[in-house]
């Protein structure tokens, strides 16, 4: 995606000077932390940035956030995260209206963000709440949002005889 675009280029791209060998090296930014250990391998510290990946989208939560302040002005502030484990991973939104703006209706504004998301983009459900949680330092407290319940009706189990007879060759096979 970077052809022909040097500004995109070196601002994705930064030069390392190896110190043992003295050669260089042009290495990706991709937003990833990680540090050197003294065995000479790196440790993975997690991201620089708010990256997640979702049933193998990689997602960034500001982009869905700053998509529905666009299309909900009424909102003042707005989150997005992932809730639930495994193959029920979803995204939830959490928002908090304007002071004395208009009323706010969450599957009006998820209807509007879908206009312009890819489905894997928008979250699950928009709950509002007078206030986002904080901590004592002013960020946002996530273990203190409220946790929704999530459905996943893919995990319901067989409706027909194809069905029953697929999920009774993998259990053959999966023992």
């Amino acid at each position: 995606g970077y052809w022909g675009r040097p500004d995109l280029t070196a601002e994705r791209f930064m030069t390392y000077e190896h110190a043992m060998s003295g050669s260089s090296l042009r290495l990706y930014r991709t937003g990833d932390k990680a540090r050197l250990l003294s065995s000479g391998e790196y440790a993975y510290l997690g991201r620089i940035d708010e990256q997640i990946k979702l049933r193998g989208y990689r997602i960034e939560p500001g982009e869905i956030e700053a998509r529905i302040a666009v299309v909900a002005p009424q909102i003042q502030h707005v989150k997005v995260v992932v809730q639930g484990e495994g193959a029920v991973r979803q995204l939830v939104a959490y928002a908090t209206a304007r002071p004395g703006g208009q009323a706010v209706e969450p599957a009006a504004i998820l209807h509007a963000a879908g206009k312009s998301l890819p489905e894997y983009m928008l979250p699950k459900v928009l709950i509002m709440l007078p206030v986002l949680p904080l901590t004592p330092n002013g960020k946002l407290d996530l273990s203190r949002l409220p946790r929704q319940v999530i459905d996943n009706p893919g995990l319901s189990g067989p409706r027909n005889d194809l069905e029953r007879d697929v999920q009774a060759i993998w259990q053959s096979v999966l023992k």
